[in-house]
């Protein structure tokens, strides 16, 4: 038994399954880099995401986590041995310690990462003045954003203030920019920001007929007519005024697609016409809003402890030197 162990946690075996791992996620990066519409952005390695539909071109993954099993195998029966030899020799005490150490350092970090791929999740969420719930932070919002200039206006940073409420009235504020995430339970969870912006909550339009004037927030339809109109989205980028984008559903007819320039100056534009009624552009409702990626990784006291073990075998060889 004790002769298999030692075949199994040879140090020879294990530097080859350690080059194959570099090898395989230098394979993976390619192939991700070569069909990018495959994998979502900010992607990390979350295997409910190979495995929920099984594709040929994740074939790399399947070779890594195979090559993880046996790397894993090699690291615990390394330490088996490194355990059994000393127990049974005092000779080189403490660099027996030391290797045993850094041998379980590395196991404890290898089941980290699988732990983390297998259990953890994350998500992307846009988070605005109205409250979202979060599954185990709780109902969040934003109170308040900035974003932070160079002089030529290019965007510096972004901060962000976001309010977690425990109740209706109660809340905690904590502080998101690009480098220093919202954290809960001890670093397990974290809000992180991508990015920041003024976001549109509402436009009002004015029933030219009747001066009625009607509030429309994105994709909720109103009921206009005999029939419903719907604000779908609004587009600002390159353009001297923003664009709502709408859409008109009439009761037997396909759907129409209108514009409106979100501009009272912009004469031309500001305007729908639907069965011979105008809609005037009346005003808009702006909120800060940020996106979020929502981050759980229940791995963090085992990648800890890792830490520690590498830390204290290296204290140990300092002191063998």
């Amino acid at each position: 038994m004790f002769r298999f162990i030692q075949i199994i946690g040879d140090q020879t075996a294990g530097f080859i399954l350690g080059l194959l791992v570099v090898f395989v996620l230098a394979l993976g990066s390619l192939v991700m880099n070569l069909a990018p519409e495959v994998y979502p952005p900010f992607f990390m390695l979350e295997f409910d995401f190979f495995f929920n539909t099984i594709k040929p071109i994740h074939f790399w993954f399947y070779i890594l986590l195979g090559i993880f099993i046996l790397f894993g195998f090699n690291l615990l029966f390394g330490t088996i041995e490194s355990l059994i030899i000393l127990i049974h020799t005092n000779i080189l005490f403490k660099k027996r310690i030391a290797g045993l150490l850094f041998h379980l350092g590395l196991l404890l970090g290898l089941i980290a990462h699988l732990v983390e791929g297998y259990w953890g999740s994350q998500e992307q969420l846009f988070i605005g003045s109205e409250i979202k719930q979060i599954q185990n932070i709780g109902a969040v919002s934003v109170g308040f954003m900035k974003k932070i200039l160079h002089p030529d206006g290019s965007t510096k940073d972004t901060k962000a203030i976001l309010k977690i409420f425990s109740s209706e009235n109660d809340f905690i504020e904590k502080t998101v920019s690009y480098n220093e995430p919202a954290i809960f339970d001890f670093g397990m969870r974290e809000i992180l920001l991508l990015h920041g912006k003024k976001r549109i909550k509402h436009i009002k339009l004015k029933n030219s007929a009747s001066n009625k004037v009607i509030a429309f927030e994105v994709k909720k339809p109103v009921k206009v007519m005999d029939g419903y109109l719907v604000l779908m989205g609004v587009m600002s980028k390159r353009m001297k005024s923003p664009f709502g984008l709408f859409y008109w559903y009439p009761p037997k007819d396909k759907p129409q697609r209108l514009f409106i320039a979100l501009d009272l100056n912009n004469i031309d534009y500001n305007h729908l016409t639907i069965k011979n009624q105008n809609f005037d552009f009346d005003s808009y409702q702006q909120e800060d809003s940020i996106m979020a990626q929502i981050r759980y990784n229940p791995s963090l006291y085992i990648m800890v402890a890792s830490l520690i073990s590498i830390l204290c075998g290296s204290l140990f060889m300092l002191r063998i030197r």
